[in-house]
């Protein structure tokens, strides 16, 4: 929000700094003043002498090419790899072992006796490809 303004303003938006002394100090050292207001002082100190130092940045754009790699094929390499390829990338499920899983073989039921979905999608995964 305060870089929006910023930017609005018509500056540099990477040249704002910020001492947040009501979210880091006042209520969190609501009971303990003193060191509250010392806290604070330190923290306006070191924004000061940051903002000192602050050179205007750029933004780049860059091309994203649309592929993953997702690293294990447990339970959690599986999902992520399939909620990747549901928005639309080529994912690349690497696995060390010869088959998917990992600890869901070291699984004989599961939380009121409910199967993992990912155990019908399984046959598109081994293709090492999900599209």
């Amino acid at each position: 929000m305060f870089r929006e303004t910023v930017r609005q303003a018509g500056l540099n938006k990477y040249l704002f700094e910020m001492a947040n002394i009501r979210d880091q100090c006042s209520w969190v050292h609501m009971k303990q003043k003193t060191e509250a207001t010392e806290k604070a002082e330190d923290l306006v100190r070191m924004a000061v002498a940051n903002a000192r130092m602050i050179q205007p940045l750029g933004e780049h754009e860059l091309s994203v090419i649309p592929k993953a790699v997702v690293v294990g094929g447990g339970i959690a390499g599986m999902t992520s790899a399939l909620k990747i390829a549901d928005q639309g990338y080529e994912v690349y499920l690497l696995e060390k072992e010869d088959k998917l899983g990992g600890n869901l073989w070291n699984l004989h039921y599961t939380w009121m006796a409910r199967t993992f979905t990912l155990c019908s999608k399984a046959p598109s995964i081994a293709s090492g490809i999900i599209r």
